[in-house]
């Protein structure tokens, strides 16, 4: 039981590779690959009063909430 709680804590928190930024909408989302061939479509969030555009390439800290890969946040 400990061992299953170690690896979720260990997998809720991975860096990424931006690969392509959409802010047409409401929310600005963004395209990373965490692992190799692992391609997530996320909402980019950013802090109250600051706004900007990462470019393709930028690295970024990837939040999994829950440890549930489908859950994700990027944070920059």
């Amino acid at each position: 039981m400990i061992n299953t709680l170690i690896n979720k804590v260990k997998n809720m928190i991975a860096r990424a590779e931006l690969k392509s930024v959409n802010d047409k909408g409401k929310h600005m989302a963004v395209q990373v690959e965490v692992l190799a061939g692992e391609i997530k479509n996320l909402e980019f969030l950013q802090p109250a009063g600051f706004s900007h555009h990462p470019l393709p390439g930028a690295k970024a800290i990837v939040l999994f909430l829950g440890a549930d890969r489908d859950g994700l946040r990027v944070q920059r």
